[in-house]
């Protein structure tokens, strides 16, 4: 019976996947091209919820205080450090960085909206409605992007020659 060669895993290929992505999220140039063709990413931050995944900038954007910033950055690093965590114990060429994308997304995610509900003084169930959407919507935006970091890791994953 033929068996499947075993796999090294690199766990920087998907963790620069998504601290690129983090980076370009943070872009007003990249933010604001989405939010004019694609309207239906407006949908989540108007009901109080992360769009994306955590954005990573040097500066504020816009009109956003230093406050929201760190959240925001701390979101990043807390999602790229999970993908890279995640990525360096798996095995599997495809699935790892799947759900170490997923899982980091969606980690990220709840670090933003526990920042926001602190700040905006969420009650118990307005706290725990918004962690449901977001950790829904963070399984959304984490299969998207991790299907994007799963195939290109998949493709630069050599196999063990053993």
């Amino acid at each position: 019976m033929p068996s499947t060669p075993p796999v090294t895993t690199r766990p920087w290929v998907a963790s620069l996947l998504v601290a690129l992505a983090a980076l370009a999220s943070g872009s007003w140039t990249v933010v604001g091209q989405w939010w004019a063709y694609a309207a239906f990413g407006l949908i989540p931050p108007a009901l109080g919820l992360p769009q994306g995944w955590p954005p990573l900038r040097l500066a504020p954007l816009g009109g956003t205080t230093w406050t929201w910033w760190a959240i925001e950055t701390v979101g990043a690093f807390v999602m790229i450090v999970a993908v890279w965590l995640w990525t360096r114990a798996g095995r599997r060429p495809f699935l790892t960085p799947l759900w170490a994308v997923i899982v980091g997304v969606t980690l990220g995610n709840l670090v933003r909206i526990i920042g926001t509900s602190v700040i905006a003084l969420h009650d118990l169930r307005t706290f725990g409605v918004a962690v449901l959407g977001t950790v829904l919507l963070s399984l959304l935006w984490g299969l998207v992007l991790g299907l994007v970091a799963a195939t290109v890791h998949r493709l630069m994953a050599p196999v063990a020659r053993g």
